[in-house]
């Protein structure tokens, strides 16, 4: 387990993102800070011109850019996982614990034995698809709690793109292990 838990460091090692730039659900999106100048309040991030504006005081006083955008991501992540993951549970007809939002660095996703979902806040980075994928995963986990044959045609038969969402996970993930605070490096 040591051993593959340090092959899993070298692959989900943080990654340097393109300047200025994040994948949203598996779109390269453009990610700014605006300094207003006398702006009180907290930061606010606004989706506008296809892009992320992370709005914040000139004085750049309180909460950094990178944790405010990392909230806003946190809770588009928690909004489309708890959607969906009702709607898993419904069709196989299990109930969920509780469902946490976490920033996982080995797994994407984690199901406890008291029932409940563990997610990584960087899967709202990925595809529709690659969501959709690892919220059944974990859901078709509380119905069976193992990887057999049995859970693997569960999976598939609740989740049509569910290979298409691996594969792309597999393909793509060190892109979503991304610093958000270099994106606000050159702000300083």
């Amino acid at each position: 387990q040591l051993q593959r838990i340090d092959r899993m460091r070298s692959v989900r090692r943080t990654q340097r993102s393109r300047a200025g730039e994040i994948l949203l659900r598996g779109e390269p999106t453009r990610v700014w800070r605006e300094a207003v100048p006398g702006r009180r309040g907290g930061n606010r991030i606004e989706f506008r011109d296809n892009g992320i504006a992370v709005i914040t005081s000139a004085e750049s006083q309180g909460v950094p850019a990178a944790q405010s955008l990392e909230r806003w991501l946190r809770k588009a992540a928690r909004t489309g996982i708890e959607h969906y993951a009702t709607v898993v549970a419904d069709k196989l007809g299990v109930d969920i614990g509780r469902i946490y939002i976490m920033d996982q660095r080995t797994k994407w996703a984690n199901c406890s034995t008291l029932r409940n979902l563990s997610f990584s806040w960087r899967i709202i980075m990925a595809p529709d698809s690659v969501l959709r994928y690892l919220v059944t995963h974990e859901v078709a986990h509380l119905a069976v709690p193992d990887h057999s044959r049995r859970f693997w045609l569960t999976v598939q038969s609740t989740c049509s793109d569910a290979e298409r969402g691996r594969q792309w996970l597999a393909a793509n993930g060190p892109r979503l292990m991304v610093d958000l605070n270099e994106l606000f490096e050159s702000d300083c």
